[in-house]
């Protein structure tokens, strides 16, 4: 796709409204490629240009439908048609419809190469498992299993276990526990149940009050009481409640209003 995406950047340069993205397609710059051809004009194109770029234009169809790109093909046959019979919405319609395709190979070689990345590190991961396989086996030949397979590992990754043993040989993992397990205490801990039932027994109580906390909180009691009594009567002013409903409400708050005792004692 690559090659004939090229081929196809060298003939739109025939056009000077194709220019730019004909440079970009040659030079694999597919993004702005797309750019340049989604704000192509072919409005005004002289017939000698038509000529040429027509003919160029067509031999890339041909090359593309034969290649088995045929949604390109077409496109590009589009714009041929649209250039030779001097429809420019045609064309430009064309043009527009290349630049989808382009950005969306593009797109498709960008995944390309992010895959083959990730297949190149898999393969230098499989060959240093192998190298290390291979050190480990010829350390069993040399020491008749003596060293247990304690070999330097290339292996890397996060290890749920701690090593807490002594080793001369060095590797590339990473222990999850770092800490390991709390160390437990030496000391024997007594636990005494207690028996008995909450309340049960005498008990020394001791209760503090002043005449100003009594007064304060006779103050706050009461505005709170005013500021939704009020409350309470807008509502009752404003919605269609029923008469029992409003018996009701106005009730309660006959029921918690201060005594007139605590307020006259307020306002004194």
């Amino acid at each position: 796709v690559t090659a004939q995406l090229q081929a196809l950047g060298a003939a739109m340069r025939t056009v000077a409204a194709l220019n730019a993205a004909g440079q970009a397609l040659e030079k694999e710059n597919f993004e702005k490629a797309a750019e340049e051809l989604e704000k192509a004009e072919l409005e005004k194109l002289k017939p000698r240009e038509k000529k040429a770029a027509a003919e160029r234009l067509k031999k890339v169809a041909e090359s593309m439908n034969a290649a088995g790109l045929g949604q390109l093909s077409d496109t590009v046959t589009d714009l041929v048609d649209g250039i030779q019979s001097g429809q420019s919405s045609k064309a430009c319609g064309a043009c527009r419809r290349l630049g989808r395709l382009v950005k969306r190979h593009a797109v498709r070689r960008r995944i390309n190469r992010a895959l083959l990345a990730q297949i190149r590190k898999l393969s230098e991961c499989k060959s240093r498992c192998r190298s290390a396989c291979r050190v480990c086996s010829l350390c069993l030949k040399m020491c008749g299993g003596q060293c247990q397979s304690q070999c330097n590992s290339l292996a890397e990754g996060l290890k749920p276990q701690r090593s807490t043993s002594p080793s001369n040989n060095w590797g590339k993992g990473t222990s999850g526990a770092l800490f390991g397990e709390a160390t437990e205490l030496d000391a024997r801990r007594a636990f005494e149940q207690l028996t008995g039932q909450l309340g049960d027994g005498p008990s020394d109580t001791e209760t503090e009050s002043s005449v100003e906390g009594r007064e304060q909180a006779r103050r706050s009691y009461r505005e709170v009481y005013e500021k939704y009594r009020k409350m309470s009567e807008a509502v009752l002013e404003s919605e269609p409640i029923p008469l029992g409903h409003r018996q009701v409400i106005r009730r309660y708050f006959e029921s918690i209003r201060p005594q007139k005792e605590e307020t006259l004692r307020e306002r004194q």
